[in-house]
């Protein structure tokens, strides 16, 4: 897989699976909580896209996803069809290690993702490297999801290497 298609699929299905967060009023205000183990739990949908005016990448993709809970571990499998018809396959597990806090590990992830549910917002950092046999870039990707006023989540991720915004992903979380 090239380079810049491991980046949009690895990239994508770790902006995309992140959290969720509370319905907010136009003003902003909070009007309701969403956890990470009620929204993710079952059958979702979702769309996005991935854009790098570095990369000139400007992709998009479905996913099909189904969630539950195995053992106290929220287990998220997410199957991705990109605009292209290229397709992925990704499996998160987020493991609770205090309130509001969660370790989340992939196959591809450099390390574990710290999750965090905070100022009602989840938000995610992680690592990982991209690319091909010994052509590996280490990249930085953090993840904001949060409840949209219609009631779907929306999932805002920057993809960062050397501290710098080289890539963007947004998705929208439907049940």
């Amino acid at each position: 897989m090239p380079f810049r298609d491991l980046l949009v699929t690895t990239a994508a299905g770790l902006a995309a699976m992140a959290a969720a967060t509370p319905t907010r009023s136009d003003a902003g205000t909070v009007v309701r909580p969403l956890l990470l183990e009620d929204f993710f739990v079952g059958r979702l949908s979702a769309e996005g896209r991935f854009k790098s005016r570095i990369a000139g990448v400007d992709r998009g993709f479905t996913i099909k996803a189904q969630g539950h809970i195995e053992d106290g571990v929220l287990v998220l499998i997410e199957d991705f069809l990109f605009d292209d018809g290229a397709v992925d396959q990704k499996t998160w597990r987020f493991r609770k290690i205090a309130p509001s806090r969660f370790a989340a590990t992939r196959d591809d992830l450099v390390g574990v993702a710290d999750v965090e549910e905070r100022d009602g917002r989840i938000h995610m950092s992680y690592r990982l490297d991209l690319g091909d046999g010994g052509n590996k870039t280490r990249v930085r990707l953090r993840d904001v999801l949060y409840y949209g006023d219609d009631g779907q989540v929306v999932s805002k991720a920057q993809v960062f290497k050397f501290g710098l915004p080289v890539a963007g992903i947004t998705a929208t979380f439907k049940k």
